[in-house]
């Protein structure tokens, strides 16, 4: 093999790590953490994440009920810097979650179209 091919194969080669760490996290997986309630209460929340042909697909979950048992998300998108995730309580009230990569986790807020917010923290169960 020649010099120059073996060049190209390491610039290919380190090209690709540099995309792959500007993306950010990997975001495919499950998440498990807290969401604050308007009324101060902590509900768990599980968001479960997958690759679709379009970008992202998933379900989100609660322990308080406040959401149905897996509820499909109707929006998901992770841009390397903000995952944002968009769903209906039961009730049928929008949610959307904007959270940004700290760490090992993701930390944001969520906000209904009602007017409401709190806190959210996940980290990707292992």
């Amino acid at each position: 093999m020649d010099l120059v091919k073996i060049v190209l194969r390491v610039i290919l080669a380190v090209s690709l790590a540099l995309a792959a760490f500007a993306a950010g996290p990997d975001v495919v997986g499950t998440w498990v953490g807290t969401a604050v309630l308007p009324d101060q209460t902590l509900d768990e929340v599980t968001l479960v994440l997958e690759k679709s042909e379009t970008g992202l697909k998933g379900k989100v979950g609660d322990t308080l009920g406040v959401l149905s048992q897996d509820t499909p998300l109707t929006e998901a998108s992770f841009d390397g810097k903000e995952l944002r995730v968009v769903f209906p309580t039961a009730e049928g009230v929008i949610i959307t979650i904007v959270m940004k990569p700290d760490g090992e986790k993701f930390v944001g807020m969520w906000t209904d179209e009602e007017g409401e917010s709190g806190a959210v923290e996940l980290a990707k169960k292992k």
